[in-house]
């Protein structure tokens, strides 16, 4: 049962994904010209996962 919530947080992650994915496509391009602003991506990317996996949960946990 797909509930308003769950619509939202999927329509999010699936920007994100996208955002993500053209995000990689250009850090690869310039993989050798800056090492820290890749960590930083990474770090970012970590934490934007971490948040959307506990809004899955809290989704999950609105829905039932």
């Amino acid at each position: 049962m797909l509930t308003y919530y769950g619509f939202v947080t999927l329509l999010f992650l699936g920007i994100t994904a996208l955002y993500f994915g053209m995000l990689i496509g250009h850090l690869v391009n310039h993989i050798k010209e800056n090492t820290g602003y890749i960590l930083a991506t990474f770090c970012f990317m970590l934490i934007i996962t971490t948040l959307a996996f506990i809004g899955g949960i809290a989704t999950h946990s609105l829905t039932y």
